[in-house]
């Protein structure tokens, strides 16, 4: 058997990430370039993927699988793939997210939803009035879950099912698997989840 650790991959999936990881910081040390490796990553997964839902479900969450292990950059990410993070005058400029090539969490759905052919905006908040609203207890496997700080949508990530999500949600922390709960806790939930394809 293989072991879990508490962020919800295997340790095997931790050597990798760790790998992809330190790769991708030495790549992107002290250039403004794109590293050659994350454009490699995304060229394999930048056909729309025409067919029933469960197909564009699967090459949505495929796609998002595809970026495990990119790093955090915040405002990053398009509908082609990892960019170059911008300035918030505040916590990422500490952090040099203007310098990193990655996604933040609604740069990574974009990204992941454009292999079905749907646009979504690179803003939680604007995600969440896309698609139909369900309730958490009907979710399915591709739903976006929002989370909220103070009463204001602040994170998405796309379900997977049995309780796990895919998603990148701060400063220094790549893209992963986790727990629906991991970091936020059912109480942090939107009401509503998203489902963008009908």
């Amino acid at each position: 058997t293989v072991s879990q650790t508490t962020e919800g991959t295997t340790d095997g999936d931790n050597d990798v990430i760790g790998g992809l990881i330190n790769l991708l910081d030495q790549i992107t040390e002290g250039t403004n370039k794109a590293p050659q490796t994350a454009r490699d990553i995304t060229a394999a997964t930048t056909q729309v993927v025409s067919g029933s839902r469960d197909e564009k479900i699967e090459a949505v969450i495929n796609r998002a699988m595809s970026q495990l292990g990119t790093p955090y950059a915040w405002g990053g990410g398009d509908a082609n793939g990892p960019t170059l993070g911008i300035r918030d005058g505040g916590v990422a400029d500490a952090h040099g997210d203007y310098n990193k090539y990655g996604f933040d969490c609604s740069g990574l759905v974009l990204y992941a939803f454009a292999a079905a052919g749907i646009s979504l905006p690179h803003y939680t908040g604007y995600q969440y009035q896309r698609g139909t609203k369900v309730s958490p207890s009907d979710m399915q496997r591709g739903d976006l879950i929002f989370y909220t700080t103070s009463g204001t949508v602040t994170h998405v990530a796309i379900y997977l099912g049995e309780d796990m999500i895919v998603h990148t949600d701060w400063m220094g922390r790549p893209a992963r698997m986790q727990h629906i709960t991991a970091g936020y806790g059912w109480d942090r939930m939107t009401p509503d989840v998203v489902r963008p394809l009908p």
